[in-house]
This record gives structure tokens, C-alpha cells and sequence, in this order.
């Protein structure tokens, strides 16, 4: 309630634009999805302009129209919530709206790249033969499919979240986990451990390798 009558005021002075400061930061999830809706709702019926501030990936995706991603105080990318999460402009924005992988892999020519050093892939990209690249994809996009499977993996660890399961999959050669969003049923599947897992290149995303 005192959120609602922080937003009241300020609305009651009809300003022309409405500075948001993490609105909803202290509020639990239930009522932070209530006021989210009412914020969204109220916005499009007076048509203010509104310039909000948050650290929630989920929430700047639900809410706005355009999302500005700053760093250190500079601006990365602007751009609609699709535009952000689909084609992010560098591997920051990728891992801070939503979960990524990012895989080390390798230009081999104009539409191959090799991931990991042993996993081609056809995609065509800008890079030289021979520079480093990182790969990222989106954890829904990877499947449990042996039929396109690219990398074999270990179950190293599972979270159920109600519709889909995240298992972290360890790979040769890679760092950090694989992250893949699997339905139950698969996640039942993957119970034995070993694992074969691939992704479509029409869900590949390619950033220059840091040096």
C-alpha cells in the first residue's frame, strides 16, 4: 500500500515524465506480479512517459517497452525486451538479461565455426578463419536430442522449476556448466548421468573472444 500511494503522489502532480527507482524491490513475488500489472496498466491508460530503474532481468522484460542495459555507467545496448534478449549486442548484455552459455569456438571459414575444438557448426559470421569467437545459446534451446547431438555431458546437477527443469551438465573442456531447460519427462531421462546433448545454429549467437 504505501508503494501504491508513493506512485499516487507523484501522479497526483500530473508530471510529464515518471522516474521509477526500483518500485518493487521490497515487495514479496505474489504482490511485486500484482502492482507489476497495475504499473504496466496504469502507464498505458495516462500515457506518461515512465523511465524506470531495476536490477530485475524479469521484470524489465515483463514491463517495458524499450530496455537501455548500462555498464559502469555506460550504455550497451537500447532496444525493445526481444531485441535485448534475442540478439544482445555483447556477452554482458547476453548474461544479464536471462541465462546464457557462452562456448569457446573458433572461425573456421565464412559459415563454419568449430566449437570447443571438436563441434562444427554451420553459421555464417563476420569473423576471420582462425579468430576466436564465443557461442552463446540460450538454455531452452538446448535439447536432449541424439539425433542432433553435438556434446556429450555429465548430469552435474539438476533445479526444478515447476514447468522445466535446469540440469547444469558438465563438458569436456568447458569451465562453467552447460546450462540446459528441459521438460520433466527429459530431465527423467537424463537420471542415468551421460547425456548427448545438441542446438539448432539458428539459435547461436556469436561474440568476439575477449583477448
Amino acid at each position: 500500500q504505501q508503494q501504491r500511494v508513493a506512485i499516487a503522489r507523484a501522479l497526483a502532480r500530473a508530471p510529464r515524465v515518471l522516474l521509477l527507482d526500483e518500485p518493487l524491490s521490497a515487495l514479496d513475488p505474489q504482490i511485486r506480479g500484482r502492482l507489476r500489472n497495475e504499473l504496466k496498466s496504469l502507464q498505458r491508460r495516462l500515457g506518461i512517459t515512465t523511465l524506470m530503474v531495476t536490477h530485475d532481468q524479469a521484470e524489465a522484460l515483463a514491463i517495458a517497452d524499450r530496455i537501455a542495459v548500462m555498464r559502469a555507467g555506460r550504455l550497451l545496448q537500447v532496444g525493445t525486451p526481444r531485441e535485448i534478449y534475442d540478439a544482445p549486442a555483447d556477452p554482458f548484455t547476453a548474461g544479464f538479461v536471462g541465462a546464457i552459455n557462452l562456448l569457446p569456438a573458433t572461425a573456421e571459414s565464412a559459415d563454419t565455426i568449430r566449437i570447443l575444438g571438436r563441434v562444427p557448426l554451420s553459421l555464417r559470421h563476420g569473423f576471420a578463419p582462425g579468430a576466436k569467437v564465443l557461442a552463446a545459446i540460450r538454455p531452452e534451446f538446448i535439447a536432449l536430442d541424439p539425433a542432433r547431438g553435438a556434446l556429450a555431458a555429465t548430469v552435474a546437477g539438476r533445479e526444478f522449476q515447476g514447468a522445466f527443469v535446469r540440469l547444469s551438465l558438465a563438458v569436456e573442456g568447458l569451465d562453467q556448466p552447460l546450462l540446459a531447460d528441459v521438460g520433466n519427462a527429459d530431465a527423467l531421462a537424463a537420471d542415468g548421468g551421460r547425456v548427448t546433448v545438441g542446438f539448432a545454429p539458428r539459435h547461436v549467437r556469436l561474440f568476439a573472444d575477449a583477448p
